[in-house]
């Protein structure tokens, strides 16, 4: 899993946190399963639509790509 992504991951987690929002909850606010999210956040694996997706339900400004020019 490459740098930028981990930071995207780091960022996810903690708007989950400020939000107050479970992995599950996101789940079903996107429409996959609890195991989509915990496979996209503990092994980096997901499509890049539902990467996108966790970007806009969490409004995280920053792409998960830009992070690499940082």
């Amino acid at each position: 899993m490459s740098q930028q992504h981990k930071k995207w991951i780091d960022l996810v987690k903690q708007r989950l946190n400020e939000k107050g929002w479970s992995q599950s909850d996101l789940a079903t606010v996107i429409g996959v399963t609890p195991a989509a999210i915990n496979r996209l956040l503990k092994e980096g694996h997901g499509s890049d639509d539902l990467k996108l997706e966790v970007t806009k339900k969490l409004s995280i400004s920053d792409s998960w790509t830009v992070f690499e020019e940082r």
